[in-house]
Formats: structure tokens, C-alpha cells, sequence
């Protein structure tokens, strides 16, 4: 048996609720491996009309089977545990799952539960700048995630990247700061930017 895991994202350019995209768990069992996975589970998924846009991309720090699925962007992860069957009463939240399993397993689970773990604990957003890993003092904006293994989630962030999102934090704290002051309304706060016309 195989289980499945779902994390919907809203669309933040919009007030409305529109679903963006979903982030998809495929739990399996031991013998079940990782090139079943990414060879002949992505050709079943060939095979069905629906499905659009179907790429593969082994080598990213998440692998993942990327694909459009009645318009609707899915990211599918892959995580092999050390079980013989997988119950359908498997809680995935604890460290115990995670011992002696593969980095892109353990990255996997990570990413997969990750968004259940912070809206059970109320979208609660933490950084954590007391780190562990030697080498994650070169991070220039590190920030931890809370599900074990704790790892940095902006491990891709460049000096111009750290740049332009330093200037848009100063941009919204201007904005507030002139809603405090009674010289523009909330909605200001809130109108959608053009950020790639922005930003190329």
C-alpha cells in the first residue's frame, strides 16, 4: 500500500481563495524504489489525458515529479520508509520514521509534512539563528525549518536575491507605517505588485 499526502497552497497574489497549486506525498513501503518511482510510475502517468506539463526532475535538492493535473499545478515527492506495508494510521510527525532512511527521503518527508506541522501549530513562523551544521554559517539568510531534520529552507538564496527581498520588507514597512499615520488605507498594503515586470 501506498499513501498519500496532500498540502493545498493558496494563490497570495489574490484576496480571494484560489487554489494554486498542490504539494503531494507519495509514501511506500521498503521494496518499493526510488527508480520505480521516477521510471515506470512517471510513464503510467503519461498515459492519462489529464495530466499536462509532466517533468521529472530527479536531481533537485527535493526530487520531485512535477505535472498539471486538470489545470491544477501538483508537485508530487517521493519517500521510501523501512516498513513492509504502509497503515493507513501512519503519523508521519515523528523523528523515529525519519532514522536510517535516505537524505531525499528524509527531505522529502520534511517538505510533505512540513505545512501540516505549522497549521497545527497555528502558522506559527519561527527563525532559528543557532545552528548545529558548520557549514551552514555561509547561509546568508538562514532560516530553519521546525520538522526534524531541521534544515535551512532558504539554502538557495543569493546576495542579489537577499537584496531584493530586503527592499520589498522595506517597502511593505513603509506602506504600514502610513496606515498607522492615517495617510493611506489597508488596501494599499495589499495591491497585487509587478513583480515580474519588476524583476526580470
Amino acid at each position: 500500500m501506498v499513501m498519500v499526502i496532500m498540502v493545498l497552497k493558496t494563490d497570495m497574489k489574490s484576496t480571494k481563495s484560489v487554489w494554486a497549486d498542490i504539494d503531494a506525498l507519495c509514501v511506500a513501503p521498503r521494496h518499493v524504489e526510488r527508480i520505480d518511482f521516477f521510471q515506470s510510475f512517471f510513464e503510467k502517468l503519461k498515459l492519462h489525458e489529464e495530466i499536462k506539463d509532466l517533468r521529472a526532475v530527479e536531481d533537485a535538492f527535493v526530487p520531485v515529479i512535477k505535472f498539471k493535473f486538470d489545470g491544477i499545478e501538483i508537485d508530487l515527492l517521493f519517500a521510501r520508509l523501512a516498513l513492509q506495508s504502509i497503515p493507513d494510521n501512519l503519523d508521519l510527525r515523528g523523528d523515529c520514521i525519519l532514522k536510517n532512511l535516505d537524505i531525499r527521503c528524509i527531505r522529502s518527508l520534511n517538505d510533505g509534512t512540513l505545512g501540516e506541522q505549522m497549521a497545527e501549530q497555528m502558522m506559527v513562523l519561527a527563525e532559528n539563528v543557532c545552528k548545529v551544521n558548520p557549514s551552514d554559517r555561509y547561509h546568508l539568510m538562514p532560516i530553519i525549518t521546525p520538522a526534524y531534520p531541521q534544515q535551512n529552507s532558504t539554502y538557495n538564496v543569493s546576495t542579489s536575491t537577499r537584496t531584493i527581498m530586503t527592499e520589498e520588507f522595506k517597502h511593505g514597512l513603509s506602506i504600514t507605517d502610513e496606515i498607522l499615520q492615517g495617510k493611506a488605507e489597508w488596501s494599499k498594503l495589499f495591491e497585487p505588485p509587478n513583480f515580474f515586470q519588476k524583476y526580470k
